[in-house]
């Protein structure tokens, strides 16, 4: 004889709620970065030089890492209801600019230029924000949360 757990039976008996899908009206509009959301994860290859290069190759690394920081904080994404898209550091003297398309919780970004390691952004389930997740070859791995802009006073 098999014994099902009672928690399954339990839990079979209800129904799960998945969250729905966010619309395009979720998105259009202007998202900045979540203070104190950026996690950097370096590669095992930045890793293993920083371990070779010792203390010249950390205060390279720290460098980079301080620049890609800054630029993730003041970072601003623009969604256009005809689909145009532009992100914009504060260093940046102008937008860098492509189309987006929204697919469930999914945002995909095609810049106008030629580009390697396109962002993968997604909406939280709640849809009241974006996760974005970017690479840096050779570097590391970066995540940050978005939020609608918040209006100026």
């Amino acid at each position: 004889m098999i014994s099902v757990p009672l928690i399954f039976l339990v839990l079979a008996g209800q129904q799960t709620k998945l969250p729905a899908p966010p619309t395009e009206a979720n998105l259009i509009g202007d998202w900045t970065t979540v203070k104190n959301s950026f996690k950097f994860e370096l590669s095992e290859k930045a890793k293993a030089d920083m371990k070779k290069q010792g203390t010249a190759g950390n205060s390279e690394r720290t460098i980079l890492l301080n620049g890609i920081r800054d630029a993730v904080q003041s970072l601003k994404l623009t969604f256009k209801p005809d689909h145009a898209f532009s992100v914009k550091a504060s260093e940046s003297p102008e937008p860098q600019k492509g189309k987006w398309t929204l697919k469930g919780f999914d945002v995909t970004t095609k810049m106008d230029t030629e580009q390697e390691n396109i962002p993968v952004i997604k909406f939280s389930k709640d849809v009241k924000k974006l996760n974005m997740k970017f690479t840096v070859p050779d570097f590391g791995v970066g995540t940050l949360d978005l939020e609608r802009a918040k209006a100026k006073s």
